[in-house]
């Protein structure tokens, strides 16, 4: 090799390496924030139903998506199809299968309406509508939970782990558990109204907040073997919705979002925005995390999505006062249940 190639062979490398050194250096110059996970777009198409003519009641109280296809929503849905073959026109439970939504009322509605729903797959779902509906195989099964109820109580939340772990809650104490063999009333303090539900089905553990009456504190519960146990107390934050974050902490929903450390049992807040009172949460994945939540200053509702690095305000349809409800997501597709005017509302959120 003659000594001009020699040369040359010896430079090329040498600005191969400074090359990827200086590859190097920049990418050590990217924040720890930047470094987030921001897969997720924020792009969104909405589209609402409303039923109800607006003079009598009419109301959407929650969601469950199974998948784009298989949605459903519970509540009191009046004047949604009079052309039915059963000739209803009222509904507590309608379904989405990818066109339209239809009511599924295999009973007379109740006027009262379904609260809730938690479902452990398509073929096992529980209802809360006061006290517990079972669906399992394609039947609605009416359990006799032979509970001693005090005055106010019923069951107005539910979550399972498993069909041998479920629990409800609600208002004036209402705490009860089934443990596969038997519904039994948990102890629990008659001034706590509980607000939300959740757990864990890797624990079986669940978790719930309640608002103490008399001093207006949330208490957050941990409910496990027929047991309450107060875990943790926010005075200020008004905390009304729950959610699994990671196996240590859980997202709170209340003026801001905080989290609380199942471990060290304490709070730290988020950088969500404060100016918000968030009432239910609804999460994919840590960069994919849904919100309905309620200006403080205007009571205008909004959808606020978080995508692991920033928060989105996405207008609400509606300008008038909406009654907090409920959602549910998975994927692409985000949906909200909620009552504005007497008629009951639902908004789907598809991403673009």
């Amino acid at each position: 090799m003659s000594k001009t190639n020699l040369f040359l062979l010896l430079l090329i490398s040498s600005i191969s390496v400074l090359h990827i050194d200086c590859k190097k250096d920049e990418s050590s110059l990217i924040s720890p924030e930047n470094k987030l996970p921001d897969s997720t777009s924020q792009n969104f198409t909405i589209t609402t139903w409303e039923y109800g003519n607006g003079f009598g009641s009419s109301f959407a109280k929650d969601v469950w998506v199974f998948d784009k296809n298989n949605i459903w929503a519970v509540g009191l849905f009046s004047d949604i199809d009079s052309a039915n073959p059963q000739h209803y026109t009222d509904a507590n439970i309608i379904r989405w299968d990818g066109i339209s939504w239809k009511p599924f009322n295999p009973f007379i509605a109740n006027s009262s309406g379904i609260k809730a729903l938690y479902a452990l797959d398509t073929s096992l779902i529980y209802f809360a509508d006061g006290s517990i509906i079972q669906y399992k195989n394609e039947e609605f099964i009416f359990p006799k939970l032979n509970i001693l109820w005090l005055p106010g109580q019923s069951i107005d939340y539910v979550w399972a782990s498993s069909e041998n772990n479920v629990w409800g809650v609600g208002a004036w104490g209402t705490v009860v558990h089934y443990d596969g063999t038997s519904w039994k009333k948990v102890t629990c303090p008659d001034n706590y109204h509980f607000k939300a539900i959740t757990g864990s089905k890797k624990t079986g553990i669940a978790y719930g907040t309640a608002l103490e009456a008399g001093n207006n504190n949330v208490q957050i519960v941990q409910l496990q073997q027929d047991q309450l146990t107060v875990i943790g107390e926010t005075v200020s934050k008004a905390v009304s919705a729950i959610a699994i974050n990671d196996d240590s902490t859980i997202l709170l929903g209340g003026i801001g979002i905080d989290k609380f450390n199942l471990e060290k049992k304490n709070i730290t807040s988020t950088s969500a925005p404060t100016q918000y009172y968030y009432t239910s949460i609804a999460k994919v994945a840590s960069n994919d995390i849904y919100y309905f939540a309620i200006e403080r200053s205007t009571n205008i509702s909004v959808i606020i999505h978080y995508n692991g690095k920033r928060y989105k305000v996405i207008p609400f349809p509606y300008t008038s006062y909406c009654i907090n409800g409920g959602i549910s997501a998975d994927e692409d597709i985000a949906v909200f249940s909620t009552e504005s005017a007497n008629k009951s509302l639902i908004i789907t959120l598809r991403r673009n």
